[in-house]
């Protein structure tokens, strides 16, 4: 069901996805969005510059699986000549891709600065920047006209997008990343006072744009480097990348260690109800791993096979999970006797050098799958885990802990009903605690407690265009405002004092934001990811 309200010239068109959640035992269902028509997906290569089919907004497809944004068209220009090689996919792909984080200028294209910092710098590989010591070395570097290289940058992405060295630009030598033009020739300046040679062929396999070139008259205080005829992937690489020698590379770290966390989840009793068609315990933390990447270079982790233990069947995990805290990475793997594989050829997750990232495994139980049965998940081999080309260490295989099945006549079912917008409507920008969504839901079998409700809105409204999200109940507002919605356009709510709902009983609960912008944008609720205690245990 996917109600829409719907915009006008200045409206917002907003939807929703209404269903039915079973819980049990506070574990949270994610509930998939039910969509009125297939999409494409299309296929992507790190590398790839996308955006989505009802936004402007422009991303680089980095080799970690990520989004990364331009900023700005003059920061994509740097890198791309024009709109021409963008990939446009649905807006639903694109927003199942995570924002890893923001580009910075092309080495060598743009000079730039902030408005609180009188300084200007140099872009150098990295993002790493260079103050210009004196408006005399600016001329020197760049001519008299170096002031129409200069641009602003937003000083609120200032300081985590850019790196400011120690070193500065206090002699006429170019920064490192630098393209020269001397003469008829082009050259890339590297680190230790180099120049490459870059002929026609290889400023255009690398994308580089002449009209960014800075003019010398003398480069023969630099040693001449091999020369650039065709693609370095570390010339053109975005995002994904380490400085080396001067130049961006794609690092790849030797190895990964995968061991069972402290924490990983203690044996315990999951639940199903005897009922056809009831429900069991879903989103069961099941192992949690420990992924650590040596300290030469990021880990993608691009395969992991779960091997299942215990007296049960494969048909009694309908699904399985990945998730990164309480970001889901994964679901729905490829399952062979016993065995549950995650696979994503761009990548899992990644793995920061010299650093641990922790995963945690998560199961839907069957209904109806019968008391008494046990299930536990494992890492059984080295070879259950892929890479892009690391090495993978351990001890094996690394094993949870065990669950037993019991099996109830009264699992607690929470039920989640749309009752407005029932069909297309217009609002405009400019008011506040505006309705955006109302739902009935109510708790059978068990007294239950909401402790948090995640939603995610998918359209072409932006992040930026709905302000100061609440739950309410009637007049009484549930938990706290939160200001805005994440980058990825999706808002939790978490409640310190859970909403009781008791067993029975039906409540009517009205979701409001301000709505600041989006004329003629529209969007629409998909996903719910809801999180629900049962007072009452089985009784």
């Amino acid at each position: 069901m996917t109600d829409v309200l719907k915009m006008g010239k200045k409206v917002l068109t907003i939807g929703v996805v209404a269903t039915t959640i079973l819980w049990s035992l506070g574990v949270a269902a994610f509930v998939a969005p039910l969509i009125a028509q297939a999409e494409t997906t299309v296929t992507l290569t790190a590398g790839d510059v996308i955006k989505g089919a009802s936004t402007k907004n422009v991303f680089y497809y980095a080799v970690d699986g990520k989004r990364y944004t331009f900023p700005t068209q003059d920061v994509a220009f740097s890198w791309i000549k024009d709109w021409s090689t963008v990939k446009t996919i649905s807006d639903s792909q694109i927003s199942g891709i995570t924002i890893g984080g923001t580009i910075a200028y092309r080495p060598g294209t743009q000079l730039v600065k902030v408005q609180s910092d009188a300084k200007v710098y140099a872009v150098e590989p990295g993002g790493v920047l260079r103050w210009i010591e004196s408006d005399t070395i600016a001329k020197a570097l760049w001519g008299t006209n170096w002031t129409s290289l200069l641009r602003d940058v937003d000083p609120t992405i200032f300081p985590y997008v850019y790196t400011v060295s120690a070193s500065s630009v206090n002699t006429a030598t170019y920064p490192v990343g630098s393209l020269v033009k001397m003469g008829a020739d082009y050259y890339l300046i590297g680190t230790g006072m180099t120049k490459r040679l870059v002929t026609a062929a290889g400023l255009t396999a690398n994308n580089y744009q002449t009209k960014f070139a800075a003019v010398a008259t003398d480069l023969s205080a630099y040693t001449t480097g091999t020369g650039i005829t065709a693609n370095e992937a570390a010339l053109t690489t975005i995002y994904g990348a380490v400085v080396t020698g001067g130049v961006v590379v794609v690092p790849a770290g030797t190895g990964v260690t995968v061991s069972l966390a402290s924490d990983t989840p203690a044996a315990a009793t999951v639940v199903t109800d005897s009922g056809t068609g009831v429900g069991a315990q879903a989103l069961i933390p099941a192992l949690k791993l420990n992924f650590t990447a040596s300290n030469d270079g990021d880990v993608v982790v691009k395969s992991v096979k779960l091997t299942r233990g215990g007296i049960s069947a494969d048909t009694d995990v309908p699904n399985m999970y990945l998730y990164d805290g309480d970001t889901q990475l994964a679901n729905t793997p490829s399952v062979s006797v016993k065995t549950f594989t995650f696979l994503n050829s761009a990548g899992l997750f990644t793995v920061a050098k010299g650093t641990t990232k922790t995963i945690t495994v998560k199961f839907d139980l069957a209904n109806a799958a019968g008391a008494g049965k046990t299930i536990s998940f494992a890492v059984a081999a080295v070879g259950d885990v892929v890479t892009n080309s690391a090495a993978v260490n351990g001890t094996f295989p690394v094993t949870g802990n065990i669950y037993t099945v019991a099996s109830v006549t009264d699992l607690g079912k929470f039920t989640l009903t749309s009752v407005s917008p029932s069909a297309a409507s217009n609002v405009d920008p400019g008011q506040n605690s505006y309705e955006i969504w109302r739902f009935t839901t109510v708790a059978q079998n068990q007294d239950v407690e909401l402790r948090s409700v995640k939603f995610t809105i998918v359209g072409s409204v932006n992040a930026t265009d709905l302000k100061n999200i609440a739950l309410w109940d009637g007049g009484t507002q549930i938990g706290s405002t939160v200001a805005a919605l994440a980058a990825d356009k999706t808002v939790t709510l978490n409640f310190a004092t859970p909403y009781v709902i008791a067993k029975g009983v039906t409540r009517t609960l009205s979701l409001r934001a301000d709505i600041v912008g989006g004329s003629t944008r529209t969007f629409y609720f998909s996903t719910l990811l809801v999180t629900l205690f049962l007072l009452d245990l089985l009784t």
